[in-house]
């Protein structure tokens, strides 16, 4: 297993956990959503390794694959569509991210709570995307 694969098990790992940790009164993301879809959105290669884990982060916390398993499914095929119709864009990634969320609100999630699960998807894809930028740049320059 490479880096991408144990990064996608902690991801989902410490995003379960989240969720179980806060108590449900309290408004709080899908953690272990909002991660996976970050790391997606930054690179849609990462599919491979966030699928199965997203599968399990569903089973887990909602007992069925049923809405989710066709936005995991299809959001890397829609990210390959738009980019080669329109290049790789901000807006192309911020659509997706909104239809992506429209699953949280079929399964009941309150409006806090995926204003939430939103933010906290920018930010992981921005820091998925960074960290990748980070692990270029020293692979460039070892000897």
């Amino acid at each position: 297993m490479n880096f991408h694969a144990y990064a996608a098990f902690f991801l989902v790992l410490v995003g379960l956990c989240l969720n179980w940790l806060v108590p449900a009164t309290i408004n709080q993301p899908d953690w272990g959503f909002a991660l996976l879809l970050g790391a997606l959105l930054a690179q849609w290669r990462y599919i491979w390794w966030v699928l199965p884990w997203a599968c399990l982060h569903d089973l887990v916390l909602y007992w069925t694959l049923w809405p989710s398993i066709f936005v995991w499914l299809s959001l890397p095929l829609l990210l390959i569509w738009l980019d080669a119709l329109a290049g790789a864009g901000l807006p192309q990634r911020m659509l997706l991210l909104l239809l992506a969320h429209g699953v949280l609100l079929g399964l009941g999630w309150s409006l806090p709570s995926l204003i939430l699960t939103l933010l906290l998807s920018v930010w992981c894809w921005y820091g998925w995307i960074a960290l990748g930028d980070h692990l270029h740049s020293r692979r460039q320059w070892q000897p």
